[in-house]
This record gives C-alpha cells, sequence and structure tokens, in this order.
C-alpha cells in the first residue's frame, strides 16, 4: 500500500528533524518511490530516541550514532554526500539502516555486546558484518522499490523508460556496470535463488538476516564454507548465532556509545565501514572492513592516563594479533607489524616513527632469527636517503641524494662499490662472498619488494640478470 509523499515543506520545517540536511526536490522525488525510506525517515522523525540530524564536518563520512547512556541517537552526513538525488538516496537509505535495527535494546546490539563480554572475537565480527549488512540491504531493498516504480510508471503511461530512469536501473540492478550497487543487488539475487531451493522451510526474515551478513561481509558471495556448506547455509547459520546471542541483554554493560560509520570515495562507493564502541573508560574497540579486504580488523584502542600514550591493538578475523601501535604524547609513534600467518620471510617488523608521521628508522627479523636495520633521512639533512645494514657479513647498502648507490661490506679491511645514477658500474665486480665474479659493465637493481631491502641483483648487461641475495 503507498503511503502519503513526503513533502519539500515537511521535511525542512525547522522543527524537523532532517531540516539541517540539504534534501533537494530531485532527491525527495527519488525517496517518495521507496515505501521503505520513506517509512524510516517518519520513524526517525517521530521518535523518541534520536536527535536532530546534522552535517558532519569530514567530507565523504556518514554516520548513525545509537542512543546510548543518557544520549539520544543522532545521524550526521557530510553536505558532499547528499550533492546529488542519487548519493542522498543511497546514504540515507544506509544510514537509516543502522537506525531500523539498532533502537536501545534492539538484539543485534545485544550481541555486540554480549560478544565484547565474553571476549569472542569471532561472533563480535560477524555481528558486526550483520550490522553493516542491515544497512546494505536496506539499501538494496530501497533503490528496488524505486526502480519498480519507475517501470510501473513507465508501463502506466505506455512509454519505454526514459534514459535517466535507463541509467538507474543500470547502475542500480545490472549486470554489465561494475558499480557497487550492482554488486551488491547480485548478491541479493543469488541468495534469493539459494534460498528458493529450501521451499517453504524458510521465513522472509530469515532469508533477509543470511543475505545481511553475506552483504556485510561484501566479498564473499561466491564461495562456499570450508565445512562444504552453501555459503549461504553458512550465512544462515553465523545470523543465528549472532541474533540467538542478543535476545538478552548483557548482565552489565559499561559501555557509553557505539558508532557505525561509513567513509565513501569521491565516485560514491564505499571506501570502508566501522562499528566501535566507546567505554566510560575511554576503551574503544573498533571492527573496521576495508572494502575489497578479506576480512574485518578488529582494533582495540587504549588510552594511558598516566603517560598520555595511546596503545592500539590490531587483531584479525582468527583472533591473531595482526598489529600493535603506541602514539606517544610527544607525537612520535612506534608500530609493530606481525607475519601472523607466515606469509612472509620476516616474523616481526618494528617502525619507529617522528613526531611528523615521517619514518626514522625500521628493524626487520627475519624468520631465521637474523635481524635487518634501516635508517631513513626523514629530516633530509643527510647525503643519503636511507641506509640498509643487512644481515649478511655486516653488509651496508646505502641510497645516495644523487640516486646513486653504495655497497658497502666487509672482507678483511671495509670494502665499497659504488654504482652511479643510471646504475651502471664500470670495472670488475666481485661479491662479498666470492661465490660471484663478473666483467663490466653490470648494472644493480633490486629484486622482490624495493622496501624490503632484502635482496641485491646484478643484472649483465650483455645477457641474462645474475642474482646475489646477501642473505644467502
Amino acid at each position: 500500500m503507498k503511503t502519503a509523499a513526503i513533502t519539500l515543506d515537511w521535511i525542512r520545517n525547522s522543527g524537523n528533524k532532517f531540516s539541517e540536511f540539504n534534501i533537494s526536490v530531485d532527491a525527495l522525488n527519488l525517496i517518495n518511490k521507496s515505501e521503505t525510506l520513506k517509512a524510516e525517515i517518519r520513524a526517525y522523525a517521530s521518535s523518541e530516541n534520536t536527535a536532530r540530524g546534522n552535517t558532519n564536518i569530514n567530507p565523504g563520512v556518514a554516520q548513525y550514532q545509537p542512543a546510548g547512556s543518557n544520549k539520544e541517537g543522532v545521524l550526521q552526513i557530510a553536505a558532499d554526500k547528499l550533492s546529488s538525488a542519487e548519493s542522498t538516496f543511497n546514504v540515507l537509505a544506509h544510514e537509516l539502516g543502522h537506525f531500523s535495527v539498532e533502537e536501545p535494546g534492539a538484539i543485534i546490539s545485544n550481541a555486540r555486546a554480549n560478544a565484547v563480554a565474553n571476549v569472542d572475537i569471532v561472533a563480535y565480527q560477524n555481528a558486526c558484518n550483520l550490522t553493516e549488512g542491515y544497512a546494505k540491504y536496506n539499501e538494496v531493498i530501497a533503490r528496488n522499490e524505486l526502480l519498480a516504480a519507475n517501470r510501473e510508471q513507465a508501463l502506466a503511461e505506455g512509454r519505454p523508460l526514459s534514459k535517466y530512469e535507463q541509467d538507474l536501473e543500470d547502475n542500480w540492478a545490472g549486470s554489465s556496470r561494475p558499480t557497487r550497487e550492482n554488486f551488491d543487488n547480485q548478491i541479493v539475487k543469488n541468495f534469493t535463488i539459494s534460498a528458493g531451493a529450501y521451499g517453504q522451510l524458510l521465513t522472509p526474515e530469515q532469508i533477509a538476516n543470511a543475505t545481511a551478513l553475506a552483504l556485510g561481509e561484501g566479498n564473499k558471495a561466491n564461495i562456499t564454507s570450508s565445512t562444504s556448506e552453501t555459503y549461504f547455509e553458512y550465512c544462515k547459520k553465523a545470523a543465528e548465532n549472532v541474533l540467538s546471542s542478543g535476545i538478552n541483554p548483557p548482565a552489565s554493560s559499561p559501555i557509553n556509545q557505539e558508532l557505525f560509520r561509513t567513509i565513501y570515495d569521491s565516485d560514491g562507493s564505499v571506501s570502508s565501514d566501522s562499528v566501535s564502541f566507546t567505554y566510560d573508560n575511554g576503551l574503544q574497540i573498533i571492527s573496521t572492513h576495508d572494502e575489497g579486504d578479506a576480512n574485518r580488523v578488529l582494533k582495540i584502542v587504549d588510552f594511558d592516563d598516566a603517560s598520555g600514550s595511546t596503545n592500539i591493538l590490531a587483531i584479525d578475523s582468527e583472533g591473531r594479533e595482526d598489529w600493535r601501535e603506541v602514539l606517544f604524547n610527544d607525537g612520535t609513534s612506534h608500530r609493530t607489524d606481525f607475519d601472523q600467518n607466515n606469509s612472509h620471510a620476516w616474523s616481526v617488523v618494528d617502525s619507529y616513527f617522528d613526531s611528523q608521521g615521517r619514518e626514522n628508522y625500521r628493524v626487520v627479523i627475519l624468520d631465521d632469527g637474523r635481524t635487518a636495520v634501516t635508517d631513513f633521512d626523514q629530516s633530509e639533512d643527510q647525503d643519503w636517503s636511507r641506509i640498509d645494514y643487512l644481515p649478511n657479513e655486516n653488509s651496508i647498502l646505502m641510497d645516495n641524494n644523487d640516486r646513486s648507490k653504495t655497497y658497502i661490506y666487509e672482507s678483511g679491511d671495509k670494502q665499497s662499490v659504488y654504482f652511479h645514477a643510471s646504475g651502471l658500474l664500470t670495472g670488475e665486480f666481485t661479491s662479498p662472498d666470492g661465490k660471484i665474479s663478473y666483467p663490466a659493465p653490470i648494472e644493480f637493481a633490486w629484486n622482490g619488494d624495493p622496501n624490503d631491502p632484502l635482496n641485491i641483483g646484478i643484472a649483465d648487461l650483455g645477457g641474462p640478470v645474475i642474482q646475489h641475495n646477501p642473505l644467502l
């Protein structure tokens, strides 16, 4: 059943909670084609638990902060996200999707709080995926209602879709254009088809919950789980586990405030989303998902009142420590990265940054226990830009400011090999270990990651590349 249209006078009235947002006539025309979005705007405007929406001062950011300890829920949207009718429609559908499932005492909010109380990282990450998925699912539902209204109107008027209406179809529910909206819509379609195989065994709510979890995970729509069940079955079970854990609120909760934040790219696509808890003592737990990454990262931010420093701990989706960072009160910082999944030749990388955020030096601990150190000339007051102290016979590699390189090694007396800016060396070169000896001309070259100074290559200009690894 169609409800009355939302009028411009109503939404711009000074007493309306949406009056601060610059919602255009064109945007309102789109909004009035979605019964879901109209209902959510009216629900927010009339809720006793929400405050007047306001402009987020950070470009590209929209967020919903649910009601918390003596605080009303509030919607904040950056002005640039309301610059077009389509962007306005999408951002309102997304943030009000959060609002719809995040009222005080809601099951999904209880589920996150219980996961935190039980220190259950997997449950917490699934709960965060689910709440973000609800927001994305709400977008898809609202967009499909709008597109259906366009088709219905065109049919009633005996005309084809206008160019603008067809563009909306192609961008939001097509298959040929690689848009975020099409990607999310395809997940919903795939899950609707998957759910159809169960006949009448599933309720619409169960289907929506499973679909929301898949949308929250974002990049796993076509995989099957390690247990050989379909991805739909996996999402259905994960969503049910989350929701069952939220039936009862935690016995006591020190949580002061939650925040759902979405950061958009300049083209309107989502760059990242996050869910954060802030405790009365200032401790924060933040779950962040960057688009394109496989899993969420959980960050624990602790403020040390005694020293004035901030400690940040990042945990991957399997509960392993990924990295940690200490932000000191003088502006300097220390970051430690762990190879928790054994995908690199190193186990730990320690990086130290000055008060301007420039890397000062780096220590790399290799899997075999040896150590490589890199010193950066971040203040640009040396003749070199970086020096790598390599873990092989006290070898040193210098990147000079004239783009030349100096390779210094210990072999009895200290000896140097110099490569000028083009990388060429005249004369004979003998490697420090005596294993490689080639006549000129030869060329210096990195092998592998240029930011990981573990390999040196010597290229014979008259033939194949000859590699010398100082780690061997």
